[in-house]
């Protein structure tokens, strides 16, 4: 079978090494300076049952957006590379939730790791961020699927159509 009707069949595949290498930039990212604080299991658990909701300030609104930014990619890669393997023309309503559930145990760990990790804030706050950004990214992957899906079939024929392909995925 031609490669473009892969694509149309499929469409846009997303490899797995793609999302496990941003998962673990999302992990290395929320952990840095690496600066252990020791707490038992059952400490981290108890204060992470008790984290509280912060006053957003301007340096915490900020923190807000860049965790909501953070985790758009990891919505739209996860229903991505899920469509991928499920090799489905049409997306069902239970990988939609896979991805959700995959992003919310992504989201969950960190801010749990956090825990043990000085400077890291653990709050609410961060956590309706990150559900916000992975929802937003799956509703971004399901809004562009199609289109980009197009375009790669396009790019794969050549011709005049190919360079308009181009020029919107570019942009």
């Amino acid at each position: 079978m031609p490669s473009h009707q892969k694509l149309e069949q499929h469409g846009v595949r997303i490899p797995g090494w793609i999302l496990l290498l941003y998962v673990i930039g999302i992990v290395y990212g929320s952990l840095i300076p690496f600066e252990l604080r020791p707490h038992t299991f059952y400490q981290a658990l108890d204060q992470f049952i008790h984290i509280r909701f912060l006053d957003l300030g301007v340096v915490s609104r900020a923190d807000w957006i860049a965790n909501i930014l953070l985790y758009i990619p990891l919505g739209f890669l996860t229903l991505g590379w899920l469509s991928s393997v499920a090799g489905r023309a049409r997306l069902g309503a239970g990988l939609v939730i896979i991805a959700a559930g995959f992003s919310s145990f992504v989201a969950f760990s960190v801010e749990f790791t956090q825990i043990f990790f000085a400077p890291r804030t653990v709050s609410i706050n961060d956590l309706i961020a990150e559900h916000l950004g992975s929802v937003l990214g799956i509703v971004l992957f399901l809004a562009v699927r199609k289109p980009v899906s197009d375009g790669l079939r396009h790019l794969s024929t050549g011709g005049h159509r190919a360079l308009v392909a181009l020029l919107s995925l570019y942009a």
